[in-house]
């Protein structure tokens, strides 16, 4: 990932106390979580997108964010034992697999519509992150 990519990233997460929401443990050992209106902001955008794409690498950009925060909920434990939300995870997985994703020959539509796909997986995932929050806090 280039520096740029990392920084662009690192937009998505705030630094913050573990009680709040699970965690991501950098090296440091401090803790990191999901900034969910960065996420938003991010699914909006997606959903701003018109065709034709004029900016190419903004969609890429758009592309490298989601694809790098859906992993990461996708690593969070969101009550994987419902069959539901195991279809969810087979999808995602699907979506995120290197030969489904753009490359220099995917056509303008072919980007947006995978950037659509993308947008949608982000968004139930995060909702379940949200919920699955909400309930470990009231389990405490």
């Amino acid at each position: 990932m280039t520096m740029r990519a990392e920084e662009e990233l690192s937009d998505l997460f705030v630094e913050g106390e573990a009680e709040m929401t699970s965690v991501i443990g950098d090296a440091r050992g401090e803790a990191e979580m999901l900034d969910l209106q960065a996420v938003r902001e991010d699914v909006d955008a997606v959903a701003r997108l018109k065709l034709p794409l004029h900016d190419r690498a903004y969609a890429e950009q758009l592309t490298t964010k989601l694809s790098d925060c859906l992993r990461w909920l996708l690593a969070e434990e969101t009550g994987a034992e419902d069959p539901l939300i195991r279809a969810y995870y087979q999808d995602a997985y699907r979506l995120l697999a290197v030969e489904r994703r753009p490359t220099i020959e995917t056509t303008s539509f072919g980007v947006w519509s995978y950037l659509h796909q993308l947008a949608l997986q982000v968004t139930k995932f995060t909702h379940l992150y949200e919920v699955t929050r909400k309930a470990r806090k009231t389990d405490r």
